[in-house]
């Protein structure tokens, strides 16, 4: 993993090698779907509600539940 983005306690997300992202909902972490295989470097959030990932070969990807 290269990078988490903390919300709260029960809300961190990470991010990785082969588009990984997780979500820590406090006591467990959930693999949530990217949509690539990029390596993803960076995490950054206005809210818990949007998220960003950045990463290899220019990779941009939002989440916006």
């Amino acid at each position: 993993l290269n990078d988490l983005w903390p919300v709260s306690a029960s809300n961190v997300w990470a991010a990785g090698e082969g588009g990984a992202l997780l979500q820590w909902n406090g006591s467990t972490w959930i693999p949530q779907t990217s949509g690539t295989s990029a390596t993803l470097n960076g995490l950054w959030g206005s809210a818990a509600n949007n998220l960003w990932a950045a990463g290899q070969n220019g990779t941009i990807l939002q989440y916006a539940p």
